[in-house]
């Protein structure tokens, strides 16, 4: 009978340990090892800093890249989710840094009507309470993380606005990061050469049916506009399922029906993807 000592046995089992890792299939579609942190702040203003007066309010509610392994790459995504929220006169502030800036400069742009709100009530004996409402202003900024995982993190943007008038307006800007490189992916990154109108057909074809419609004229009926002009906008969010696009109120369809929001998947858009891309492991699993 064979006998094997301590020591043989235990180099067995690291042989076998090493031979079963190197068997082990990674996930394409894992975590990212990066978590997310949240910063709030809340300003409120009102004229010449009468309590009575009409005012203006901005809630920030920011989402950033908190933590990750690599370092450096952690300071390129956050100051990819700053530019991208706050605008690049905050390119190289800190977080805390540029969302004070950008309150700070909200609050500037509405003291910037004071004068005419004083004209208003000079020129009504004082009596402006009919006109408040067209001065009280309201701003909201937060930030949505879409998809985190497979070395790609898809977020977006929100900017909810009041600036007196008949209504307020959301507006959703859309980005994309290759956890890889630290850029962002566009695109002319996924989709092969001369791709705009093919896609923009599928586009036309998934709005139709989305809004249970079979035809161009429907939509125009229900309040769309410029259908027939569509084009990819670039405000794109990726996940495992495909791609999304965004349109935002206003851009092709009335303020009553809101953003329009596209899903392309994967497997109706193959013909238009390039194979070697930042997204390829996505849809070629």
């Amino acid at each position: 009978m064979l006998h094997l000592s301590k020591n043989a046995l235990f180099a067995a089992f690291l042989f076998l340990l090493v031979i079963a890792e190197g068997c082990t299939v990674k996930d394409p579609l894992a975590d990212n090892n990066l978590q997310f942190e949240t910063i709030n702040k809340e300003e409120t203003y009102h004229m010449f800093n009468v309590p009575d007066n009409p005012g203006c309010s901005l809630v920030i509610k920011f989402t950033y890249p908190g933590k990750f392994d690599d370092e450096a790459m952690l300071a390129n995504l956050q100051e990819k989710f700053v530019t991208s929220a706050f605008g690049p006169e905050c390119t190289g502030m800190t977080i805390q840094e540029a969302v004070n800036k950008y309150a700070a400069n909200y609050i500037m742009m509405y003291k910037e009507i004071e004068p005419d709100y004083k004209e208003e009530r000079e020129s009504n004996n004082d009596e402006a309470i009919n006109f408040a409402t067209w001065y009280s202003y309201f701003q909201g900024l937060s930030t949505e993380i879409i998809f985190n995982r497979a070395q790609i993190v898809s977020f977006t943007h929100k900017i909810e606005a009041y600036s007196g008038g008949a209504h307020g307006s959301q507006q959703y800007s859309n980005y994309v990061i290759n956890l890889n490189t630290g850029n962002w992916i566009k695109e002319s990154d996924i989709f092969i050469d001369d791709y705009k109108d093919d896609i923009a057909l599928l586009l036309i074809d998934k709005i139709m049916e989305l809004n249970l419609v079979d035809n161009v004229q429907a939509l125009i009926d229900l309040g769309f506009f410029g259908i027939e002009e569509i084009m990819p906008n670039d405000n794109i969010l990726i996940n495992e399922k495909g791609i999304t696009y965004l349109f935002n109120e206003y851009e092709i369809a009335a303020y009553a029906l809101g953003a329009t929001k596209v899903l392309l998947p994967f497997d109706e858009i193959s013909l238009y993807l390039k194979k070697e891309s930042p997204i390829a492991h996505l849809f070629n699993n």
